[in-house]
């Protein structure tokens, strides 16, 4: 499980690097392997987060794609346009092509977005420890009006990394300096860029927790604080647990009734 959630979040974070800050590109795919979906999401600040829906799965003997299974992929990206000061919206829905996680995002991008280059994430785990000890990906895209010879070269290029994982790279003390002049070997890259640090990031909080009770009938949550002594709330990101007592909810909901609370 942990491999199809490192190249996902690998993927999106590689995915979103050139955005505005605030913007996001955010991926679920929804399969019917044993995995029951995979989550993740980026920002352009390079600030991800993400979740599988049975991470205790074992995919070993199967594989990433056979965990995924067959299914959609829906992609959400909040972008900001210009003059707008809210971020907009835009969703798509497109077939699983493999399962792989980052071929099934370089199709999206390539198909839905027109934007035309290859992307790989990987994951690795130490057999002994059964920790994870190697994450890491790439992205080229062709820009626009890209001449045939370029894409050409691009192409034999990427092939020949392709037979080496992103992973393995990382490990045998590539940087990622060296990793993009192999990617662009003979193509006279310019690597004068600021190198950024992807981070986890959860925006959980107490005031989720009571925006999804907000949205359950008031009978059935009341049904619920008859039944039990506290209501528990579990953040599929960070595995954090929030514990509210009945009183903290009525409370909640009489101040909300009243107006005083946003």
């Amino acid at each position: 499980a942990a491999t199809a959630l490192g190249r996902a979040v690998a993927a999106t974070v590689l995915v979103a690097d050139g955005l505005e800050q605030e913007e996001t590109f955010q991926v679920r795919f929804v399969g019917d392997g044993p995995l029951r979906g995979v989550f993740a999401v980026s920002t352009g600040a390079l600030e991800a987060r993400g979740y599988v829906g049975n991470p205790q799965v074992d995919l070993s003997p199967q594989g990433v794609a056979a965990g995924v299974g067959r299914g959609q992929l829906q992609v959400v990206r909040l972008k900001a346009l210009p003059g707008e000061e809210d971020l907009s919206t835009y969703s798509s829905v497109v077939e699983i092509k493999s399962g792989e996680i980052a071929e099934d995002i370089n199709f999206y991008v390539a198909t839905s977005e027109q934007r035309e280059g290859a992307l790989s994430a990987g994951v690795t785990v130490d057999d002994a420890t059964g920790l994870v000890d190697a994450c890491a990906g790439w992205r080229a895209e062709l820009l626009p009006g890209a001449p045939q010879e370029v894409a050409d070269h691009l192409i034999r290029n990427v092939q020949a990394m392709m037979r080496t994982s992103s992973t393995d790279l990382i490990k045998a003390g590539n940087t990622c300096e060296s990793v993009l002049n192999v990617l662009l070997d003979g193509m006279q890259p310019d690597l004068a860029f600021d190198v950024k640090e992807p981070a986890f990031k959860c925006s959980c909080g107490i005031d989720r927790v009571y925006r999804v009770l907000a949205l359950l009938p008031r009978a059935e949550v009341e049904k619920i604080l008859e039944e039990n002594e506290k209501m528990e709330a579990k953040c599929e990101f960070c595995a954090r647990v929030y514990a509210l007592g009945p009183d903290e909810i009525r409370n909640h909901f009489a101040k909300l009734d009243e107006g005083d609370v946003g």
